[in-house]
């Protein structure tokens, strides 16, 4: 896989403070689990020394003419006109139970129209009357070269629904993101997830 490094450069913090890097990319042809393991040959040893066994998660790819991210393995993906859903194996479960209206997917992608002109502002105040204008928390981000405004309301201030919403400026459309959770019970594992979907959107 590659050689490490303690010389300050790719992800190496530190030069010379005796934690040795190495920065390196899988392309996986399936979700899952892979397991890695550091060899490493000190000088006047004659055997080479092994660390334990490390974990490692891969995760599913969605991607479409317009839009591409990734997504855990376990997780299904449902689409429905320009709205992608992504369920976890917990909600499935509760879906196929029949309860689909109490458990809605995890997360939703939906794709909007881009009017021109555009300010993100005045779109999200003229979106579905102007509904996530009332969420306490208002973050502005830079995703991917990508202007985007995140409304939450993880404390439960308001309770509302979705708990979190990302609006993600494209060059012709917008993706609007959301965490659905009914009862506002969300996990910090649900927010993760959100974040590290959020973060590999692109256009």
């Amino acid at each position: 896989m590659g050689v490490m490094h303690d010389d300050g450069l790719n992800a190496d913090a530190v030069a010379g403070d005796g934690v040795y890097t190495l920065q390196v990319s899988f392309n996986e042809s399936a979700a899952g689990q892979i397991q890695l393991q550091v060899s490493a040959a000190f000088q006047g040893m004659l055997k080479r020394v092994f660390s334990p066994l490390g974990s490692l998660m891969t995760w599913n790819r969605y991607s479409d003419s317009v839009i591409s991210l990734i997504y855990p393995p376990g997780w299904n993906t449902s689409s429905q006109g320009k709205t992608l859903s992504l369920i976890s194996p917990d909600r499935a479960t509760i879906q196929a139970s029949g309860d689909e209206n109490d458990a809605p997917a995890n997360f939703t992608v939906t794709l909007l129209s881009k009017p021109v002109p555009f300010d993100i502002q005045s779109f999200v105040a003229s979106y579905n009357a102007g509904w996530f204008l009332n969420y306490p928390n208002v973050t502005s981000l830079i995703l991917n070269g990508k202007v985007a405004n995140v409304y939450s309301d993880t404390g439960d201030t308001a309770n509302y629904a979705p708990v979190i919403a990302a609006f993600i400026v494209g060059d012709s459309s917008i993706a609007l993101v959301t965490l659905n959770d009914p009862e506002n019970d969300q996990t910090p594992t649900d927010t993760s997830v959100f974040s590290q979907v959020l973060a590999s959107i692109a256009f």
